[in-house]
């Protein structure tokens, strides 16, 4: 494992900050000026095509040098389009590509003229950190399917960055290739060498020596000039990316199948949780890749580990909503987008959006665990995560556009301990064996055009037993299909889906599940069929959408309906936070990009424009949204967004309860910031809201600053504050000695104050020392405590009305409030108060010593304080830094190896 080289980690430091300003190397003279291709920018616009020549002698060395013979052998491109400044117009900085394979990989050269290297911004940012830094992207849509493709980055000093496309436009950065780079400066400007494996690349044929064809770009930034400028000319009045590319010609499928991939780890992790004896378990486990076939791949990982993934941000939500975090574990990110179903869509109302509804949410395997320790328990351990025993991928695709995957993967149950009210240990289930099973298939057709898929999802908890069979459905299916085609000239795209679902388990658990605000089976205005039934020992629903759009112009827009019905459910593997909706919606955006004396480029529209109702013709959502962005010349920018919400009446917000008619809203988001070149930048964000029947208002503010203090020392810094009082936040429901209903509100005053850091500093392009910190404070006090009087009155006094002093106690010991209902006795609540003090510490020193071979060391404290005080920076501070600290140190070692 070369693991004797770890002592050279003290010699990287010495390494020079900035290698000297070489000389224009010896290269052969094919290389001495640019090719013009074209000879004019309209030309450039249009489709071009190039040839990629076969390695006839030796292959080229990856060093940058760009002296190899074999590169003059190959056609040279050149003719790159301006993105920016000048959208549509030749690049000022001009560029030259050529391309070479063999039986193994795909070979690329650039040359990237620049008449003042001195200028050429070049750091060390670690790897993935697309930074401010000149940079060369080779971007490949390796299916030839115009909606997938890999992306591979390198700047002047060697650093990688890469990504995987789909869906046309979506871009994710977590995924990671094994592919060599190189780059130089010289007194000509850059240059950069890559060699790709095709084992790292899904095809779009099989069979040896066919002939393959590819689209490719080629993506130049250099900030000093401001310039960016592609191969495949990206304009912003076009929505598609992949869909664009030039088309590479030449290439054939290699000779040789049966890839395999074996990435073995062994990892030691010393823990020491507040209070409790110190422990350092080990663990090991492999990820294995198999490619039988050049369009075929097989994944297994086995006991996989994610100890060094960073900690999601902290964050306080009282709504009913979930919070969607984003995947960073490799094992999901990779091959991703063959499991995407694009459900998503551009609405939001009163915190809730469709923007992250997906049939197939990865953060729900390796959850937390359902279940906990007895509401007595005077002490408990319970686990923070399911642990993954093993998963499985498989990906496919033919000849004739089909394509499709199968993944499955099994979390173990997991057990608590605590400690029961007469001293005696005590052990239970709370979370049991779950497979979970995620299958997607599609077609191509006209030329990436249009496409036609499907996709089932089956969740299977066997043996369930106890307080977890009350709880949770033991099965859940999951099943829909979507398309989309493209007209007009790809200037007009419509696309579709249909879901449905069908969960099931005991009459409890299904109870517990229609009981929840999201789908509101239980509130009083239902009856008959729709109404509540607890013996029901499934729930069905389904959920469907319709889009037209333009997405190619200045003025663009789109126009969606879309419907889930009450009993669709899909979180069990997917993310879901809307049911009961009819949803129609417009979008519209008018963009200006030809420079002028001041304005670079400017955009007004609206983001959403839409009204939706439930199943039973109830209100509950209507928006209307203005925005509006301007990028100066000098690079600066800002952004503004306006929205109205109309009254509307929320069938979630009194949890289960009925809906309540609330007030208009207004709300706005608005950002600066300063120029995109520099080394350094600054976004100041803000936004606010206020909402006058409730008395309720907020605002926050944030500052974004990033700053490279030298080539390999890069800073960032992340304050933000916010003041928020809502005036009718939910606090309690119960039912009253008479049998009645009764709803609680609270005027609900919260502070929040956050920081969060992050500090890199590169030994090398491959040796970095990385340190996240965020502390996070936030306090929330209630009073104006109030009933719901009659939930949909006009008149918000006699919706909602305030209770009086004398008839409000409250039990400091036992924190509690107990209201007097008269006749009807009393009803008590507990203090909805809060506090909540949260600390982050996470150093990382990460080592690629070998491509796709990594050491990580990992040192993680986290620091909680959750004693209910009144908001008080410098004494929450105090009290958080003073807080018992839990530690752990992650030793881990990942060996690549290939056949």
């Amino acid at each position: 494992m070369r693991l004797f080289c770890l002592p050279a980690v003290l010699a990287c430091i010495m390494l020079p900050l900035s290698p000297p300003l070489g000389s224009a190397p010896s290269a052969p003279d094919c290389w001495a000026t640019p090719p013009t291709t074209t000879g004019a920018s309209q030309a450039a616009l249009a489709r071009r095509t190039m040839v990629a020549t076969r390695v006839t002698g030796s292959a080229p060395r990856i060093d940058g040098a760009l002296d190899d013979p074999a590169w003059c052998a190959a056609e040279a491109v050149g003719d790159f389009v301006q993105s920016r400044p000048a959208p549509g117009a030749l690049a000022v900085l001009p560029s030259s590509a050529r391309v070479l394979y063999d039986d193994d990989a795909v070979y690329v050269a650039v040359r990237l003229w620049d008449p003042h290297p001195d200028s050429i911004v070049a750091p060390f940012p670690r790897r993935d950190d697309e930074t401010t830094s000149d940079w060369l992207f080779v971007e490949m849509d390796t299916r030839f399917d115009h909606r997938s493709g890999y992306s591979f980055g390198v700047n002047p000093r060697g650093v990688q960055v890469d990504g995987a496309w789909s869906n046309d436009v979506d871009y994710d950065a977590a995924w990671n290739g094994v592919w060599a780079s190189a780059s130089r400066i010289d007194s000509l400007g850059w240059t950069v060498e890559l060699r790709i494996p095709f084992a790292q690349l899904p095809l779009s044929q099989g069979v040896a020596g066919a002939p393959l064809t590819w689209g490719i770009n080629f993506y130049r930034y250099t900030p000093h000039r401001g310039e960016v400028s592609n191969w495949s000319p990206r304009l912003p009045s076009v929505v598609g990316v992949i869909s664009h590319f030039n088309e590479l010609h030449g290439l054939q499928v290699p000779p040789h199948a049966g890839h395999l991939e074996v990435a073995p780890y062994g990892a030691v992790l010393a823990m020491r949780p507040p209070g409790a004896a110190s422990s350092a378990p080990t663990t090991a486990g492999a990820d294995i890749r198999w490619r039988p076939s050049a369009t075929t791949s097989v994944a297994v990982s086995v006991h996989p580990d994610f100890g060094q993934v960073e900690a999601d941000p902290s964050q306080v939500n009282l709504t009913t909503f979930e919070t969607f975090l984003p995947e960073q574990r490799p094992l999901f990110v990779e091959g991703a987008d063959i499991f995407q179903f694009n459900s998503s869509l551009a609405f939001s109302s009163r915190g809730t959006s469709f923007s992250d509804e997906s049939p197939f949410y990865s953060r729900r395997i390796g959850r937390a665990p359902h279940g906990g320790p007895p509401a007595g328990a005077l002490s408990s351990d319970v686990p923070s995560a399911s642990a993954l025993l093993g998963a499985i991928r498989a990906s496919g695709r033919s000849a004739g556009g089909w394509s499709g995957g199968l993944f499955n993967a099994w979390t173990g149950a997991e057990h608590a301990s605590w400690l029961d009210s007469a001293g005696a240990r005590s052990r239970s289930t709370v979370e049991p064996l779950t497979g979970y099973t995620v299958a997607r298939a599609g077609r191509e057709f006209a030329e990436g055009a249009g496409a036609i898929g499907a996709m089932g999802t089956f969740v299977n908890r066997p043996g369930l037993s106890g307080a977890l069979d009350s709880m949770l459905p033991s099965t859940s299916w999951l099943a829909g299909s979507d398309f989309r085609r493209r007209f007009g000239g790809d200037r007009f795209e419509v696309t579709g889906f249909w879901l449905g679902s069908h969960v099931a388990g005991s009459a409890a658990a299904i109870s517990a599940l229609r009981r929840q605000p999201l789908h509101g089976y239980e509130r009083p205005e239902l009856s008959g069929p729709a109404g509540f039934d607890s013996t029901r020992t499934s729930l069905d629903g389904f959920s469907a959408q319709a889009r037209v759009a333009r997405i190619d112009g200045g003025l663009q827009w789109g126009v969606a309906a879309r419907a889930v019905s009450r009993g669709f459910e899909s979180n069990d593997v997917g993310f879901q936070r809307n049911a009961d909706w009819l949803l129609a919606v417009l979008n519209w955006k008018y963009l200006h990009y030809q420079p002028g004396h001041l304005i670079r480029r400017w955009s007004v529209g609206s983001s959403q424009l839409g009204a939706g109702w439930t199943f039973e013709g109830e209100r509950r959502a209507t928006v209307a949204n203005l925005s509006g962005s301007i990028d100066f010349k000098n690079f600066w920018g800002a952004t503004v967004a306006l929205d109205h919400e109309f009254g509307a009446r929320d069938p979630e917000v009194l949890r289960g309860g009925p809906a309540l008619l609330l007030p208009a809203q207004d709300r706005w988001t608005s950002s600066v910031y300063s120029d995109t070149r520099k080394r350094w930048q600054i976004t100041l964000s803000g936004s606010g809201s206020r909402e006058r029947g409730s008395h309720s208002h907020g605002a926050d503010v944030g500052l974004d600053f990033s700053a490279f203090l030298t080539d390999r020392l890069q800073l960032g810094l992340k304050p933000e504050v916010g003041d928020v009082t809502e005036g009718w936040q939910y606090v309690s429901g119960s039912t009253d000695a008479s049998g009645q209903a009764r709803y609680l509100l609270g005027r609900l005053h919260q502070r929040t104050a956050s920081l969060t850091a992050r500090s890199t500093y590169a030994f090398s392009s491959r040796l970095t020392l990385q340190l996240y910190a965020q502390a996070f404070l936030s306090g929330g006090r209630y009073d104006g405590f109030a009933e719901v009087l009659d939930p949909g009155a006009t008149d918000p006094a006699s919706r909602v009305g305030a209770i009086a002093a004398n008839r409000l106690t409250y039990d400091p010991v036992g924190r509690a409030y107990t209201v007097d209902a008269g006749s009807a006795g009393a009803v008590q609540f507990a203090d909805p108060a809060f506090s909540d003090r949260d600390l982050h510490l996470n150093l990382v020193l990460r080592w690629e010593f070998l491509p796709g071979s990594s050491l990580f060391v990992v040192w993680t404290q986290r620091r909680l304080d959750e004693g209910v005080q009144a908001f008080d920076v410098g004494r929450d501070l105090n009290r958080l830094w003073r807080a018992p600290d839990a530690n752990a140190l992650q030793v881990k070692v990942t060996y690549w190896l290939a056949r």
